[in-house]
C-alpha cells in the first residue's frame, strides 16, 4: 500500500470508528450530534470516489442514509456551519443515487444559507459543490459559481491556509471542476493550464482520493486537442492507480470507457475497444452512480456505432442504450445526456438507412442545444455536425449548410482561443471529428 493510500485509509478508518464510538454515546452528551456530523462529512468525503449508487451491501453505508442522519444531528446541535456542510452532502448523495433534480435542490439551499449566514467557509464549500453540479443544467451557471469560489479561495487566507481535510478536497475538486468546465467551454488552452498543474499537485498529495477524477478530465482535454498518446497515457495511470486500491469504482469504469473510444478510433484496436467498453459498462451496472451511468452508456454505444463490419445486432444494441438513456432523462433531469442521446439515435437511425428518423432525432438534439447552451461531456460541434449529415442524407441541403457553418464557427472559434500554435495544429488536424467538420463530410460538393 502506498503512502497516499495508507493515509487515505488511515482518515476513513478513524471516521468509521468516530461514527460508531458516537453512536455508543448517551443521547444527551452536549458534543454527540456535533462529532456525528463532523465523522460523517470526513467520512463521505474521503470515500466518495468508491461510493456506490442504488445498492445495499452489508460492508457498505447507506450513504444517503448516512447523510439525512447527520444533517439531522447539525440540526439538532445548532450549529449553522454543518447544517449547511451536511446539507451539500445530501446534495451530493443524491446526485449519485436519484439523479440532478433533487440534488440541485439540496445543494442550492446550502448556497443561500451559507450566504444568509456570511458564513465564508461553507460558501466556498456551497459554491463549489453547487457550481459543478449546475454546470449540468446549464454550464455558464456552473462557470460563474467556480470562478467565484476561486476567486474566494484566493483573497481569503482561512481557507488557503487550512488543514481541515474537506476544506483541501473541496479546494481540489473546484480547481479540476473549472478546468473541465473551460474545456466544455471552448476555452482548451486554459483547461490544459489548470488540469496540468491540478494533477502534478495531486500526484504529490497524500490525500489525493481525487486524482482519478482529474486524469479523466486532464485526458478529455488531450483527446480534444487530438493529443491520443497523452490521452491513452493518463488513462493508464488513472486505471493503475485505482486498481492498486482494489474494488470497484464508478470512476475507473468511467475511465475506462474512455480508454475504449480512443481505442475504437483506430481499426485495429476495435476488437481491444470492445473488450474494455464491455468491462466498463459491467463496472458501471454493479456502481450504478446515477451522474456516471449516461456517460458510460453514451460511450458504449458511440463504440458499438463504429464497429467496422457494420453488424446490424451492435447497431440494434446501440440503439436500446440509447433510447434506455432517453427515458431516464425523463426522469433524472440529465439534460446532456438527453442531447446526446437524440444525436446518437439519429446516427444510428441513418445507418439503419432510416433517414426520416435520423432527421427527427437529430433535430431535437439541436433544438435543445440551442436552449440551454453548451454542456458538458458534449461537443457542440459534435451535435450541430451529425444533424447536418442527415440532414444531407434526406435532401435538406439548405439546412444542412446552415448547420455545418455553425460547427465550422464553433471549431473556430475555440482554435483561436489556443495560443499555442502546435495545439492549434493538432486540435484542426489530429482529431477526427474536425477533420471531418472541416472537410464537409457526408454533406455534399456544396459544402465548401
Amino acid at each position: 500500500m502506498t503512502t497516499s493510500s495508507s493515509a487515505r485509509t488511515s482518515l476513513a478508518a478513524a471516521g468509521i470508528e468516530v461514527i460508531h464510538a458516537v453512536r455508543e454515546m448517551p443521547e444527551l452528551e452536549k458534543s454527540r450530534d456535533k462529532r456525528f456530523a463532523q465523522a460523517v462529512e470526513l467520512l463521505l468525503s474521503l470515500t466518495e470516489v468508491r461510493w456506490r449508487g442504488q445498492y445495499q451491501a452489508a460492508d457498505r453505508p447507506d450513504i444517503d442514509a448516512l447523510a439525512a442522519e447527520a444533517e439531522a444531528a447539525a440540526w439538532r446541535c445548532q450549529s449553522s456551519e454543518l447544517v449547511i456542510r451536511t446539507k451539500l452532502l445530501c446534495g451530493k448523495t443524491l446526485l449519485v443515487t436519484q439523479g440532478l433534480v433533487p440534488s440541485l435542490g439540496k445543494l442550492r439551499t446550502a448556497v443561500d444559507l451559507a450566504k444568509q449566514h456570511a458564513d465564508h467557509v461553507s460558501l466556498f464549500v456551497a459554491r463549489v459543490e453547487y457550481g459543478r453540479q449546475v454546470s449540468k443544467r446549464r454550464l455558464t451557471d456552473g462557470l460563474t459559481q467556480l470562478q467565484e469560489a476561486e476567486h474566494m479561495y484566493i483573497s481569503d487566507p482561512r481557507l488557503r491556509d487550512s488543514d481541515d481535510p474537506v476544506l483541501r478536497r473541496t479546494r481540489n475538486l473546484g480547481e479540476m471542476q473549472l478546468g473541465i468546465t473551460l474545456f466544455d467551454s471552448g476555452d482548451l488552452s486554459e483547461a490544459l493550464t489548470r488540469l496540468r498543474r491540478c494533477t502534478e499537485r495531486l500526484r504529490e498529495d497524500p490525500l489525493n482520493v481525487e486524482l482519478p477524477i482529474a486524469l479523466n478530465y486532464l485526458a478529455q482535454v488531450y483527446k480534444g486537442l487530438g493529443l491520443h498518446d497523452h490521452a491513452e497515457a493518463i488513462l493508464w495511470e488513472a486505471l493503475s492507480f485505482e486498481s492498486a486500491r482494489g474494488g470497484d469504482s464508478g470512476w475507473h469504469a468511467y475511465n475506462t470507457a474512455l480508454l475504449a473510444r480512443l481505442f475504437a478510433e483506430q481499426s485495429a484496436g476495435y476488437p481491444r475497444a470492445l473488450e474494455l467498453i464491455t468491462d466498463a459498462w459491467a463496472e458501471t451496472e454493479r456502481t450504478l452512480l446515477a451522474n456516471l451511468i449516461p456517460l458510460v452508456r453514451k460511450l458504449y454505444a458511440e463504440i458499438l456505432l463504429l464497429a467496422p463490419n457494420r453488424s446490424e445486432q451492435l447497431l440494434k444494441q446501440a440503439e436500446q442504450l440509447t433510447v434506455a438513456t432517453c427515458v431516464e432523462t425523463q426522469r433524472n433531469g440529465m439534460i446532456r445526456s438527453k442531447i446526446a442521446a437524440h444525436s446518437l439515435r439519429g446516427r444510428i437511425a441513418l445507418r439503419q438507412n432510416d433517414v426520416t428518423t435520423a432527421q427527427e432525432q437529430t433535430r431535437e438534439a439541436v433544438r435543445i442545444l440551442e436552449e440551454v447552451g453548451d454542456m458538458p461531456a458534449l461537443r457542440t460541434e459534435d451535435v450541430l455536425y451529425h444533424a447536418a449529415v442527415a440532414m444531407a442524407a434526406g435532401d435538406e441541403q439548405e439546412e444542412a449548410l446552415a448547420l455545418l457553418g455553425k460547427a465550422r464557427r464553433e471549431i473556430a472559434r475555440k482554435a483561436e482561443l489556443i495560443a499555442d500554435s502546435a495545439l492549434r495544429s493538432s486540435f484542426l488536424a489530429q482529431v477526427p471529428l474536425n477533420r471531418s467538420i472541416l472537410a464537409g463530410e457526408g454533406i455534399g460538393r456544396w459544402c465548401s
